[in-house]
């Protein structure tokens, strides 16, 4: 089963994320903080790092979890409005999704870039719907 790491500091979308996951048969860890996601990707291995930006966008939290090092393709749950204007890669991630979103974008972007062996992940399209 792959396991995704989901960060989001917003208590209900983390919950309804990581249960609209599990319910498409991904073991899913997830977390308020990017203090405990570092000790997680530490320790564990993960197959996909799904995260909010950081409060006020601070561009250096998101380097420091460093999922990239770990060889983890990494998603961006937004709602920042810059955001829609950035190059995923220079995030180092592999796709932005603006909030609000529809679960489906969620669950088509989770199957898309999940790490697989022998598979990269490298494609970047934003989403809109119902999940704020």
């Amino acid at each position: 089963m792959q396991r995704i790491l989901v960060i989001e500091d917003d208590a209900d979308l983390r919950l309804l994320m990581a249960e609209a996951l599990r319910l498409d048969r991904f073991e899913v860890v997830h977390l308020a903080d990017f203090g405990e996601a570092r000790r997680w990707l530490e320790r564990r291995a993960f197959d996909l790092v799904i995260t909010d930006l950081p409060e006020g966008g601070h561009l250096d939290t998101l380097a420091g979890l460093d999922a990239g090092r770990h060889g983890v393709p990494l998603l961006i749950c937004t709602g920042c409005p810059k955001a829609a204007a950035l190059d995923p890669a220079e995030l180092g991630a592999a796709q932005i999704i603006m909030k609000p979103f529809a679960l489906d974008v969620l669950l088509d972007a989770a199957r898309t870039h999940v790490r697989s062996p022998g598979r990269a992940s490298v494609a970047s399209t934003h989403g809109g719907g119902a999940v704020a």
